[in-house]
C-alpha cells in the first residue's frame, strides 16, 4: 500500500523531472545546432585525411606486406576509425560551443541529446544520414517548426559597430574585436589568440589603446609583446593579439571574466578554443596597480605553460632578445654613471689654481644629490625584492612550471628572471630619480646664478671696481 509520505516524494520527483526537461523548441534548436556542428567537424576531418595518390599507393603497399588478416583489416579500416574519433571528440565539446552556450535551455537540451543518442548520432553523421535525424529524435522538429525554434534562440548580444581600416588595429598589430566578430576572431586559422578584455579607456583620441592607469603595467606588457612578436625573430610564434571592450560588447558565456570591471587576458589555443585560459585565473588577485616586472614575469609563465613546445621555444628566443636589450640599456646607464663619477674624481684631484672658481656650497649639494639618488634606488630595490618574494607553495608551483620547459635556454631565462626584474626596477627608478632631481634643481640653478653675480661684485669690490664689473641693471638680468 502506498503511504501518503511516499506519494508526496514521488510527486516531488515528477515535478522536478518536468522542470528539468527542456521544452520542445529548445530541444529542436539544440539538436539542429549540434548536428550541424558535428557535420562540420566530420567534413573538416575527412578533408584532412584525404591523402594524395602517391601517399595512398605507398600506404596500400605497406598494408599488403602485412601477413595477419586481422591486422590488415584494422589498417584498412583506420580511415573510418579516425573519422569516428573526430565526431566523438566534437561530441564532448559541442555543448560548450558559442552557439549553444548563449542559453541555459540550449545547454540542457544539448547535454540530454548527447546522452540519449550517444551511439545513433555519430552513426548518422558517418553514414551522412543526419538531415532527418532531428525530426526523429525530437518530434515535430522539422520544416517551419525547426526554423522558428532556431530563430527563438538566436542570441544577439551587445556589440559595437565593426571597425574598419586603420581603426580595426591598435599599433598596427592588435585586432579590435567587437561582439559580432569575437567568435570568428578567436578562431584565427593556425594561430593561438591572446585577447585583452578591458572596460572602457580605449578612445579614438588615444588610437583605441587601452589606457586605464590602474592597469598601466598590463597594457604596457601586452602591447610591447604584440609589437615584439611582429618582428622577424617572433615570426615563428603563432600567436595573434586582439582586444575587446566589455563596456560596449558581450562575449560568450564560456569566456572567463577574471576581472569583469577591470582588465584581464584570455588565451584561446588552436584545437582548444572552447576552454580558454585566463590571466589571472578566476578567483585570483586582479592585476590592478601591479608593477611591470611582476606582470612581465606572470605573463611569461602564463604563455610558456600553455603554448605548445614549438611556439614556447620561439617565444623564449624573443623574450631573451628583449632581456638582452634591457641589460644593454642598464649597462649604458651604469657606464654613464661610472664616467660621471670618474670625471668628478679627476676634478677633485686637479690643482686648486687650475680649477675654476666654484661656489663653496657645491660639494654639499653634490653630496645631497648623490644621497637622494642612491636612496631612491635602494628603496626601489627593496620594494621590488619584497614583491618578488613568493610563498613556499608559489615557489613550488613555479618550479614545477619551469621543470616542464624543455629548451634549456628558455629554462635558464626563467630561472634568471628574478635578477632581470630587479635590474629593470633599478633602471626605472634611476630614470625617475634623474627627472625628479632635474625638475627640483631648475629653480635653484637660476637663484644660484643670481647669487654668484651679486657675490662677485661684493667680494673684493675695492680691488676690482670697474664699470664692467658693476652689477647689471635688473631689466638686463
Amino acid at each position: 500500500m502506498r503511504t501518503p509520505a511516499r506519494s508526496v516524494v514521488i510527486l516531488a520527483l515528477l515535478k522536478a523531472a518536468a522542470v528539468a526537461q527542456p521544452d520542445s523548441a529548445a530541444a529542436c534548436a539544440a539538436c539542429t545546432t549540434t548536428v550541424k556542428q558535428l557535420a562540420v567537424a566530420f567534413s573538416r576531418e575527412k578533408k584532412e585525411l584525404e591523402l594524395s595518390k602517391e601517399a595512398n599507393d605507398l600506404k596500400a603497399q605497406k598494408i599488403d606486406k602485412v601477413q595477419k588478416a586481422q591486422t590488415k583489416r584494422w589498417l584498412k579500416n583506420e580511415y573510418n576509425v579516425a573519422l569516428r574519433a573526430s565526431i566523438e571528440e566534437e561530441m564532448e565539446k559541442v555543448c560548450g560551443r558559442d552557439a549553444i552556450t548563449s542559453s541555459r535551455a540550449l545547454i540542457g537540451a544539448c547535454t540530454k541529446l548527447i546522452e540519449e543518442h550517444e551511439d545513433a548520432l555519430p552513426r548518422a553523421i558517418l553514414d551522412q544520414k543526419h538531415e532527418g535525424f532531428c525530426a526523429k529524435a525530437v518530434p515535430g522538429c522539422d520544416g517551419e517548426a525547426r526554423d522558428k525554434a532556431i530563430a527563438a534562440f538566436q542570441h544577439k548580444g551587445k556589440s559595437e559597430k565593426e571597425p574598419k581600416g586603420k581603426a580595426s588595429k591598435v599599433r598596427g598589430v592588435v585586432t579590435r574585436l567587437v561582439g559580432t566578430t569575437f567568435s570568428k576572431g578567436i578562431r584565427a586559422p593556425d594561430q593561438h589568440v591572446l585577447v585583452l578584455l578591458h572596460n572602457g579607456s580605449a578612445t579614438k583620441e588615444r588610437a583605441y589603446e587601452f589606457s586605464d592607469m590602474r592597469y598601466a603595467a598590463l597594457a604596457s606588457e601586452f602591447y610591447s609583446l604584440a609589437v615584439g612578436l611582429n618582428t622577424t625573430s617572433g615570426a615563428h610564434v603563432k600567436l595573434a593579439f586582439a582586444q575587446l571592450d566589455l563596456l560596449k560588447n558581450e562575449v560568450p558565456t564560456n569566456a572567463p571574466l577574471a576581472d569583469p570591471n577591470g582588465a584581464s587576458l584570455v588565451l584561446y589555443l588552436v584545437g582548444d578554443r572552447d576552454e580558454p585560459k585566463s590571466m589571472p585565473e578566476l578567483g585570483e588577485k586582479a592585476l590592478a596597480f601591479a608593477r611591470e616586472p611582476e606582470v612581465r614575469t606572470q605573463l611569461t609563465q602564463f604563455l610558456l605553460t600553455f603554448l605548445p613546445k614549438k611556439e614556447g621555444s620561439a617565444l623564449g628566443v624573443v623574450l631573451k632578445e628583449r632581456e638582452e636589450r634591457m641589460t644593454e640599456l642598464l649597462a649604458k646607464n651604469h657606464d654613464s654613471l661610472k664616467a660621471a663619477t670618474k670625471a668628478a674624481a679627476a676634478r677633485r684631484r686637479a690643482p686648486a689654481s687650475a680649477a675654476p672658481p666654484t661656489d663653496p656650497r657645491q660639494p654639499l649639494e653634490r653630496c645631497d644629490l648623490c644621497g637622494l639618488i642612491v636612496g631612491k634606488l635602494r628603496r626601489a630595490l627593496e620594494t621590488t625584492h619584497d614583491e618578488l618574494e613568493l610563498s613556499k607553495e608559489a615557489n613550488e608551483r613555479k618550479a614545477q612550471k619551469i621543470d616542464k620547459v624543455q629548451k634549456a635556454q628558455t629554462k635558464r631565462w626563467l630561472k634568471n628572471e628574478y635578477r632581470v626584474a630587479l635590474a629593470a626596477a633599478l633602471e626605472e627608478a634611476l630614470e625617475g630619480a634623474l627627472v625628479e632631481v632635474a625638475t627640483a634643481l631648475a629653480p635653484a640653478a637660476k637663484d644660484g646664478s643670481g647669487a654668484n653675480a651679486a657675490g662677485g661684485s661684493g667680494a673684493g669690490g675695492d680691488a676690482d671696481a670697474s664699470p664692467s664689473a658693476a652689477p647689471k641693471p635688473k631689466e638686463e638680468l
